[in-house]
């Protein structure tokens, strides 16, 4: 590695700041290169989007909506799932309520699932890929 002669450094130990090149055994460190990307990659491998922890709360709230008022649909649109919503909640006013006991089952279920997921995996299944149904 080249340095520019009027570069100072300095560590602890060192009495005074010298030019770089005036020091010995400089070692520099450098991260490792980032492995290739193909341009043909899926779309799994090229994702941006960084886990950020904050789904936590939508996952609680879903899941207890999913459990106590899956009937209406309503955990789908906490993480923002609008048209599965929408399908469960026709469902229970088009039948009068007569299919609300299978609808709530389904919203059960996918409640107790919700909450067992990790917020990783919530937040990438649910949250990010709107996955629509279990």
């Amino acid at each position: 590695m080249d340095f520019r002669k009027d570069v100072l450094v300095w560590r602890d130990g060192m009495a005074d700041w010298v030019e770089a090149v005036d020091l010995g055994g400089l070692e520099v460190e450098l991260p490792p290169p980032a492995p290739p990307t193909s341009p043909y990659a899926s779309p799994q491998t090229t994702s941006t989007h960084q886990f950020k922890g904050d789904s936590n709360g939508t996952k609680i709230v879903a899941g207890l909506c999913g459990i106590f008022l899956g009937w209406l649909g309503v955990h789908k649109f906490v993480y923002g799932a609008t048209t599965p919503g929408i399908i469960m909640l026709l469902i229970t006013i088009c039948t009068c309520g007569w299919a609300a006991i299978i609808v709530w089952g389904i919203g059960a279920v996918e409640g107790i699932i919700y909450l067992t997921k990790s917020d990783q995996d919530f937040e990438e299944e649910y949250m990010i890929g709107k996955k629509g149904w279990f």
